[in-house]
């Protein structure tokens, strides 16, 4: 039995195109994450110039809202604002269940 070797169809195409997809797939998903940055601060800067019982109800003070526009420009504030509101959460929680604990 023999084999015929088969011919393969050479496509005229640039080989570094699946870099070029790569380059601008990262760039659109900087820019995309640039812009809701953007977006995220002016809304933030709305807080700023709220009063402090309206910034307590949500459960924020003054300086939450100031550290959070002092975040470099490129970065997120709302993801700095969200992670320190946590991290505040989980700490009173700890103290809760600690104090609750060392009761007799």
């Amino acid at each position: 039995m023999t084999y015929a070797p088969f011919a393969v169809k050479r496509t005229k195409r640039f080989a570094g195109w699946s870099f070029v997809r790569s380059v601008w797939a990262a760039a659109i998903v900087h820019v995309s994450r640039f812009l809701a940055a953007r977006r995220s601060r002016r809304e933030i800067k709305k807080l700023a110039i709220s009063n402090d019982a309206l910034l307590k109800d949500i459960g924020l003070t003054r300086s939450d809202v100031d550290w959070a526009l002092m975040r470099h420009w490129a970065e997120d504030p709302s993801d700095a604002l969200a992670g320190r509101m946590q991290r505040r959460r989980t700490a009173a929680r700890w103290a809760r269940t600690y104090q609750m604990s060392r009761r007799y």
